[in-house]
């Protein structure tokens, strides 16, 4: 059959052999243009643009370390104004923001270190509907970018559409396109469920499995346990129980720590196999790590606390707390529990709460000016003060005594009752968080 070439036009029955290429099932050989000396992918993305990409008229191209032939190709498209850089200009910022109507990437990226921003750059210099073709290592990385670029604000292919043996294209070939997916629609979907974002808490939740979030209940096991329930009789403790929001685990598990410093040290044991874990050993050192799935998104000036499950003690394992700017920040968190036994194993039932999260105002800490003062100083405040021990201590003392009022009585409820004065703002005797609305 006659062969040809959508770079240079060529139309022939025979492409001269080029090289060899590895792939999966073994070695291939590749084949160039004779006319063009043009690779495979190459011809492969002139095709797929010539027959499946609508260009806009005057439309602007940019091709990163692009072969030879693909970018002669693109210069005869009709109106088109095409730059040719490296990648380094584009993370440098040398381009604007929704500059180019396609960007073709002759060389291959990795999703590690700098390279991140290499694809979220890509994002901001396209316009809405633009198109990124990419030149992929092989299947299993066409597979993992995928992935990654729908994640990123892109609708990603793998199959062009297009007949590969006219254009002497091996069906092998990898291929990776992504049309950036306009942001507008999903922005005024969020408005129209949220119009009012003073206070807004939001969590951008990712896609697939991710944990259950609950404003925080007042009942905890341990004080249901106490006699009488008395443990419910500290203010304070109830509302530091209702404080936030609760994070819960998706699925039960055990783990154990054999007390070394190893990611390896920690091992994971799922209810259901066919699961994916709920935590993992991330960082070593005896360190179980939870993923939050997902960004917090907090007003200006407002951190996010991230701790443990408050008041709600766990034997062998201690949780830790993080601060996090989530006014700004565009990372994500994870919450963290450190082993304190090794050879001790852990429990986590399926809705068991792993973390709290709830905000603080950022520098509020820093700006208080403390002070030691004597107490007579203010005279009518430790008045009050030194009148309610020793009312408490005489009420104690009393409760030991058959048949006392202050036995019928139970507790003197002065925190709950509250001063004379109410003070600014307004005494509270309990908290009711809103719970996550999904839009």
């Amino acid at each position: 059959m006659q062969l040809k070439c959508p770079v240079c036009n060529y139309s022939g029955s025979l492409f001269k052999p080029a090289g060899t290429i590895k792939t999966g099932s073994g070695r291939r050989r590749l084949r160039s243009c004779p006319n063009c000396n043009s690779d495979e992918w190459s011809r492969l993305v002139s095709a797929w643009i010539l027959e499946k990409v609508r260009l806009p008229r005057q439309a602007r191209i940019l091709t990163l370390s692009a072969p030879l032939a693909l970018r002669a190709a693109l210069v005869k498209l009709r109106g088109i104004s095409l730059v040719d850089a490296e990648t380094g200009d584009l993370t440098g910022g040398a381009f604007a923001d929704q500059a180019f109507d396609l960007v073709a990437m002759g060389e291959n990226w990795t999703y590690e270190s700098r390279d991140i921003s290499i694809a979220i750059r890509l994002h901001e210099v396209l316009r809405d509907k633009g198109w990124l073709v990419a030149l992929p290592l092989n299947d299993e990385d066409v597979l993992h970018k995928l992935k990654q670029l729908n994640q990123l604000g892109f609708a990603a292919i793998a199959d062009p559409g297009i007949q590969r043996e006219p254009y002497a294209v091996d069906p092998r070939q990898p291929f990776l396109a992504a049309q950036k997916v306009p942001a507008q629609k999903a922005d005024q979907k969020l408005q129209l469920a949220t119009p009012h974002d003073e206070n807004r808490l939001i969590w951008y939740r990712e896609e697939g499995p991710a944990p259950e979030i609950r404003p925080a209940p007042l009942a905890r096991d341990w004080m249901d346990a106490t006699p009488e329930k008395f443990a419910y009789r500290c203010l304070p403790l109830n509302i530091a129980n209702c404080q936030g929001w609760e994070l819960l685990s998706p699925c039960g598990f055990t783990a154990i720590w054999n007390g070394g410093s190893a990611i390896d040290a920690i091992r994971i044991d799922p209810d259901e196999s066919n699961e994916p874990p709920a935590a993992m050993s991330h960082f070593g050192s005896g360190i179980l790590t939870f993923g939050v799935k997902g960004l917090f998104r907090t007003p200006e000036g407002i951190d996010l606390c991230a701790t443990g499950p408050i008041n709600r003690p766990k034997a062998g394992i201690h949780a830790l707390t993080g601060i996090i700017e989530t006014d700004w920040s565009e990372f994500g968190f994870t919450m963290n529990w450190l082993f304190t036994d090794k050879d001790r194993t852990v429990r986590f039932e399926k809705g068991e709460p792993f973390c709290t999260i709830y905000p603080v105002p950022r520098g509020l800490a820093e700006s208080m000016d403390p002070v030691i003062i004597r107490g007579e100083e203010n005279s009518e405040l430790w008045r009050k003060h030194m009148a309610h021990r020793m009312s408490r201590l005489d009420f104690n003392n009393a409760l030991k005594v058959p048949s006392s009022p202050a036995q019928t009585k139970g507790w003197q409820r002065s925190y709950f009752i509250g001063p004379d004065d109410q003070p600014k703002p307004e005494h509270r005797t309990k908290v009711k968080l809103k719970p996550f609305q999904d839009s």
